[in-house]
């Protein structure tokens, strides 16, 4: 699908965003240093992934997407600590 989005849509997703942060549990900071240790983790999996597939995800692409992953991290990681 391209283009905007229909009427509605954006209110419903934040709607459902909205109720599942309400329902999360609260992590302790330990905790949540795990979680973000986990999303690194994630990324470099993905990484390892789409560089072992070039035919489907192109090399140049991969490096990128993964220096945007990693600067992501670095960034958010003060705000969840």
């Amino acid at each position: 699908m391209k283009g905007p989005l229909p009427d509605g849509v954006a209110e419903e997703l934040a709607d459902i965003f909205a109720v599942s942060h309400a329902r999360a549990p609260v992590v302790d900071q330990e905790d949540g240093e795990l979680w973000i240790d986990d999303l690194e983790s994630y990324a470099e999996q993905n990484n390892a992934a789409f560089l072992d597939a070039p035919d489907l995800f192109p090399p140049e692409r991969t490096h990128m997407l993964s220096a945007e992953a990693n600067a992501m991290l670095s960034w958010i990681r003060p705000l969840l600590s």
